[in-house]
């Protein structure tokens, strides 16, 4: 998987710190207006996929706070997303990894996350 950041370097160098952290291979990130502000794993088919999963589950109430979804991308690797919560609507993280990531694992990285957009956006974006 390629390192593409594009132009919100916060979300690309806190993706670093957080795969010092953690057994994350490569992220994604879309914000609320479903723009892809975060793209390690260079798929745009995969990140729609998971973009579609979870505002259906959001829709269906399934997406709150402790909703996880998985997508199987190959023998070795899923990706787990996370639905992020914030003033502007719900973001939505994807994180590739060899095996599910434990709850208390998947509950830090989420809070990280939450707290890392909200110091990267700013008013008039």
């Amino acid at each position: 998987f390629g390192h593409l950041v594009f132009d919100y370097d916060p979300c690309g160098t806190f993706s670093d710190w957080l795969k010092k952290q953690t057994p994350i291979l490569a992220a994604f990130v879309c914000d609320p207006k479903g723009e892809v502000v975060l793209d390690e794993i260079g798929s745009e088919k995969l990140i729609k996929v998971a973009r579609s999963l979870t505002l259906a589950s959001i829709t269906k109430g399934a997406g709150e706070s402790s909703g996880l979804l998985q997508i199987k991308i190959a023998k070795d690797r899923m990706i787990e997303i996370l639905p992020l919560e914030s003033k502007e609507g719900h973001s939505i993280a994807g994180l590739v990894v060899a095996r599910p990531l434990t709850s208390e694992a998947l509950t830090t990285i989420r809070r990280s996350f939450e707290t890392a957009l909200s110091r990267s956006s700013t008013p008039g974006e």
